[in-house]
């Protein structure tokens, strides 16, 4: 028999190994009386998502075609979406901790490895209790530094821009990766990372290795080993992956040799608190969870920052609002455009309404995920999910509930200003999460975020460079990205006429 015959006996061999298991895992899926919609023998319902990336538009339709609990299946893997507060809570609430499940955490170990996001039982516990103190709000007021130098990085770039047309997403993205090195290593960006070519690399590693876990996740076959590597796959996650694994492994050995600037002596970055002589976390652990740091904190992070920018040059009365309080905070003067403070920051309700509100339409982690250890009752009784199913709480869908926030789809920062409504549940609104897996980075984004739109917006007027029905093509994998990237266009309001520039 020739080799290629033999090749070709050997692929046929284990296509149809392949296929009798799909089928075995077909026929002994978990089932359930959540409705959903009619599912395909071994396929279930990819079809509806044969369509990537899939997109905010899949969420909402089979919302409205089957209600506020459905489900669908990707393969044999049963998925349940509910959208509810109470759901919610009894999902998430308390300290319990709950499993993630290993086909939702599998495709991002390459990037995260085994830090917190990926982890879970005793070995996240532990590590969850000794990471915690690294984000106490007096940790974090020592970050202004870097808070400060990102929004000036980002400021740069748009007087760069000359008052043309920009896309944000990419630099936004290395503005938060900037600020992260600088927040948990201590290190200038530049020094971590030296030549611009390599700087281009590391960004769009990070945003092609992040495209390729979501087909992961809507492929089950490329579960399989050996369909990730046949198909090439494997090869470029890897080589995607390298390029920021070995970034954090060199920072790491840079930091532990003491090469740190002078300028940023006096910083204690996260990394010192992590390796402090009480922390008892090894070399790996270490660098695990700077892995997550890095790559959980970069994209939520330029996005969220992304989306508030695009909304507020479609909605120019908020605006108009939010540069009205930055000029009452940093007054007129010489200094107007100084670097913020954490008590200049505790003055703007208005900026901090308007994240809010950016963070409810467009929440960072569109679901949060739940592996059931028990049989579960949803929707008040009137569904059970079975044992081991997986349960997404889907916060988009969760922060549009119409009798909870009316109007759903506009946007309207009133909701959280003082007054603004009426008292809503706890678990309404979640853009981090809760219970034991809440985002512990969640007052380090909002800080970040706080910081870059004051520095933004005390220099530019922003013009909108797409609709809001463009902005809501969000792609929906570990976050929410928009598929048409952050276009506006940034005048320096030295430039506006007076009446314009606010």
């Amino acid at each position: 028999m020739s080799a290629v015959a033999t090749l070709c006996v050997i692929v046929a061999g284990a296509a149809a190994v392949l296929l009798a298991a799909a089928g075995y895992l077909w026929a002994s899926r978990l089932r359930t009386g959540v409705p959903g919609p009619p599912t395909l023998p071994i396929l279930g319902n990819l079809l509806f998502f044969r369509k990537l990336p899939v997109v905010y538009e899949h969420c909402n339709k089979l919302q409205t075609l089957y209600g506020n609990v459905y489900r669908f299946y990707i393969g044999p893997v049963l998925i349940v979406v509910v959208t509810q507060a109470e759901d919610a809570q009894k999902l998430l609430a308390g300290t319990k901790l709950r499993d993630r499940g290993s086909y939702l955490m599998r495709p991002l170990r390459p990037f995260l490895g085994n830090g917190l996001v990926t982890n879970s039982g005793e070995t996240w516990k532990t590590q969850r209790k000794l990471i915690e103190p690294c984000f106490h709000s007096e940790v974090l007021k020592g970050f202004s530094d870097a808070y400060n130098e990102g929004a000036q990085y980002i400021c740069d770039y748009l007087k760069r821009a000359g008052g043309s047309q920009v896309q944000l997403y990419e630099p936004l993205c290395l503005l938060s990766m900037r600020t992260l090195a600088a927040s948990v290593f201590g290190l200038p960006f530049e020094e971590m990372v030296q030549d611009q070519d390599t700087r281009d690399k590391v960004t769009t590693a990070f945003m092609e290795g992040l495209r390729i876990i979501q087909k992961v996740l809507f492929r089950p076959w490329y579960h399989s080993e050996f369909i990730m590597w046949s198909t090439g796959l494997s090869h470029k996650l890897a080589s995607h992956t390298s390029v920021t694994n070995n970034l954090v492994r060199r920072a790491i050995a840079y930091k532990k040799m003491n090469k740190v600037n002078s300028s940023f002596n006096s910083r204690k970055a996260l990394m010192d608190t992590l390796m402090e002589s009480e922390i008892q976390m090894s070399d790996e652990e270490i660098y695990d969870e700077i892995r997550t740091f890095l790559m959980a904190g970069t994209e939520t992070t330029a996005c969220s920052i992304g989306f508030a920018l695009v909304l507020l040059s479609l909605h120019p009365e908020w605006q108009d609002a939010a540069q009205k309080e930055l000029d009452t905070v940093f007054g007129t003067g010489e200094d107007y455009l100084r670097s913020t403070t954490p008590e200049e920051l505790a003055q703007l309700p208005v900026i901090e309404s308007i994240i809010k509100e950016t963070l409810r339409l467009y929440p960072p982690v569109p679901n949060a995920s739940v592996v059931l250890s028990e049989d579960t009752p949803l929707a008040g009784g009137r569904y059970v999910a079975p044992r081991g199913a997986y349960v997404l709480v889907a916060l988009h869908l969760l922060h549009r509930q119409p009798d909870v926030f009316p109007d759903p789809e506009k946007f309207d920062p009133s909701r959280f200003l003082e007054n603004g409504g009426p008292a809503r549940s706890p678990y309404a609104y979640l853009p981090f999460g809760a219970g034991a897996r809440k985002c512990v980075g969640a007052r380090f984004a909002m800080l970040e975020i706080k910081t870059v739109l004051a520095a933004v917006l005390r220099q530019f007027r922003v013009l909108p460079g797409c609709t809001r029905r463009q902005l809501d093509q969000v792609g929906i994998s570990t976050t929410g990205v928009p598929l048409n990237d952050f276009k506006v266009t940034c005048i320096p309001r030295t430039d506006l006429p007076a009446s314009q520039a606010k």
